[in-house]
């Protein structure tokens, strides 16, 4: 009897552990499940605390100063037979220069704005490191753009895999300021939006949708910032030179986006001119390229080189120093650019009548009245310097 009595407690006690058991192994799904949903919680609530203590952060007011050009458009030497990359004078002569002044106004990076290389010989890889090479030795932050040039160049990835940067589109912040980096380099083919590659060499350009909802996020989070964007293909209606076919497919809604978030300023290459547009408050600086000349100047230089240094103040003004080479054999000159004289809706013809009391007249040659016959002229003069 008492045998019995002792097998009863012992079944009881194991069938209780059996019941205990169980029931841990049914509950500890659901409890890793709750601390997975607990741990995602907390990481949330971290990110949303630090949103807000970067969007509530109080910045004392401060300048900066940054160097920007574009439309550099180097290639190499062709006559060179070796192995090593000789790049062209047009190309290395003006940034040498260009270097030189950098050094005296001591800004805090320098801004490539798109087409760096010109995309015509089949070192443009090469073409593209050696220069990345010149600008490391300033020991000045280099931060770059991807260009109409470089896509036709190479493909996006090796542009990556050369400067080092996660996606062609991004941002810094300097202090209270923030610089956004967009691509503009896809486009649309039967509604559908796409990527470039080399083969596409031509496109009036597109920034894509998934840039569009990582832009607005960003903004969203910049209201206590001063923020400039960099943009290859300005996103305006057009100029009094060109019309919209040079401009991108979506600007009207890139600026709707630019408008709503107070962007400052928005500073853009790619179609050669030299001019500036207010739209819905928001400042479009389009730069000439630091090769070619503005078309609708209906000028020649005998060596371009634009390039610019600019500060912006404490009060939020900007101060655009614009230089050019406008003789092969002379040093920079410069003047300061002025919004009313250098406005898009000018032609160029006016515009250089303005400007030329800033700049010595033997700094130009004669007046051309066909704009169309020195791109034809330049063409030529390229063409022959290649044979």
């Amino acid at each position: 009897m008492g045998k019995i009595k002792n097998k009863e407690k012992i079944d009881f006690f194991t069938g209780g552990l059996f019941l205990l058991f169980s029931t841990l192994i049914l509950l500890l799904p659901s409890g890793f499940v709750f601390w997975d949903m607990q741990k995602i919680a907390n990481q949330e609530s971290e990110l949303l605390q630090q949103r807000r203590l970067e969007t509530s952060q109080v910045f004392s007011p401060s300048s900066v100063k940054f160097t920007y050009f574009t439309d550099a458009h180097c290639y190499g030497e062709p006559k060179e037979k070796s192995e090593s990359v000789n790049l062209n004078w047009r190309c290395t002569k003006p940034i040498k220069e260009m270097l030189e002044q950098v050094k005296i106004f001591g800004p805090e990076f320098i801004f490539d704005g798109g087409d760096l290389v010109d995309g015509k010989d089949k070192r443009s890889v090469e073409d593209f490191l050696k220069l990345r090479e010149i600008f490391s030795g300033t020991k000045i932050p280099f931060y770059q753009m991807v260009g109409n040039h470089e896509t036709r160049s190479f493909l996006k990835e090796d542009w990556l895999k050369m400067t080092g940067n996660k996606k062609t589109y991004y941002y810094f912040d300097i202090r209270e300021y923030r610089f956004i980096v967009l691509d503009g380099n896809f486009y649309q083919e039967y509604g559908e939006e796409k990527d470039t590659w080399p083969e596409k060499e031509f496109y009036p350009g597109l920034v894509s949708k998934t840039q569009q909802k990582w832009l607005r996020r960003l903004l969203a989070q910049s209201q206590n910032r001063t923020v400039i964007v960099f943009l290859h293909q300005p996103p305006i209606d057009g100029t009094f030179i060109k019309n919209q076919s040079m401009f991108l497919v979506n600007r009207k809604q890139l600026r709707e986006i630019f408008s709503q978030y107070g962007v400052k300023a928005v500073f853009s290459g790619h179609i050669e001119e030299l001019c500036f547009k207010n739209m819905e408050g928001v400042d479009y600086y389009l730069m000439a390229g630091f090769w070619k000349p503005n078309p609708g100047y209906s000028r020649r230089f005998k060596d371009e080189g634009f390039f610019y240094q600019i500060e912006i103040t404490p009060e939020k003004d900007l101060k655009i120093q614009v230089f050019l080479n406008s003789n092969k054999e002379a040093s920079y000159e410069s003047f300061q650019f002025d919004k009313n004289i250098l406005s898009c809706d000018n032609s160029g013809a006016e515009q250089v009548a303005r400007i030329d009391r800033f700049l010595s007249p033997e700094s130009f040659l004669e007046l051309e009245s066909n704009v169309d016959s020195e791109d034809t002229q330049e063409e030529v003069e390229e063409k022959g310097e290649t044979d």
